[in-house]
């Protein structure tokens, strides 16, 4: 056992800016980060394997898993279909993509054997779900996993230049059955939504596509997931649904 001051709240792997990380340190909580802006390279083994020995040792109570999507959405899929050649160019993206996922699912079920508490972050239908490795988070165990479905738009996601909500469904598969109910969230805007395309100017001049800004989560959404972490939300929870 860890002295209380040296437990780590929460871990993020294949973290962006770590928005959640980042709320948990604010409320006097302790955080670690892993993923290209914080200086691993998780497509390398070293740099798996250094993480993957970092978490064991320091076995945060929650692990935040936030893969990379695009390989597995329904746009990529779409697109497959009716291209050929994007679809040979798809099926070798996926192919370096099913090492990283199969190591991700992996630290999910070291989290749990050690008794944390995992999530992972998805837009909805991903097809990652449906990889050989991430069978046993459908499967009556001890890996069985919680699912909520979270419209970010709920969470303050907007565009930046028309402020327009972006509803960005997404889907959390956890062992704690406290997230999966805190962020079972769906649209209640009475306006319309501004649609995962095209690019957009940032305040700061600069342009990104859309679906680029939408990868790192809000601050909102980062805030209840640091209430999680920190045990704020002591609340009765309902039947969640399984993944």
């Amino acid at each position: 056992m860890f002295p209380a001051s040296e437990v780590i709240g929460l871990a993020e792997v294949w973290a962006g800016k770590a928005r959640s990380s980042g709320a948990v340190e604010t409320r006097g909580g302790r955080a670690i980060r892993f993923g290209v802006q914080h200086g691993h390279n998780l497509y390398r083994r070293p740099d798996r394997d250094r993480v993957e020995a970092e978490l064991a040792e320091k076995q945060p109570r929650h692990l935040l898993l936030t893969p990379t999507c695009k390989y597995w959405g329904r746009w990529s899929t779409f697109n497959a279909r009716k291209n050929p050649k994007f679809l040979k160019k798809l099926t070798k993206l996926r192919e370096r993509e099913v090492i990283v996922v199969n190591w991700l699912m992996r630290l999910y079920k070291q989290q749990v054997d050690r008794g944390g508490e995992a999530h992972i972050e998805q837009p909805e239908a991903s097809i990652l779900f449906k990889r050989p490795s991430a069978q046993v988070l459908r499967k009556p165990g001890k890996y069985h996993a919680f699912r909520s479905v979270l419209d970010q738009c709920t969470t303050g996601l907007r565009d930046p230049a028309s402020k327009a909500p972006m509803q960005k469904r997404t889907w959390i598969v956890t062992s704690s059955q406290q997230l999966a109910h805190v962020l079972d969230r769906k649209c209640v805007c009475r306006v319309p939504h501004q649609h995962l395309q095209g690019t957009v100017r940032l305040a700061s001049g600069n342009t990104v596509r859309r679906t680029e800004f939408a990868e790192d989560f809000t601050p909102e959404l980062a805030e209840l997931i640091a209430g999680v972490v920190m045990r704020l939300h002591v609340i009765a929870v309902g039947r969640c649904k399984w993944i």
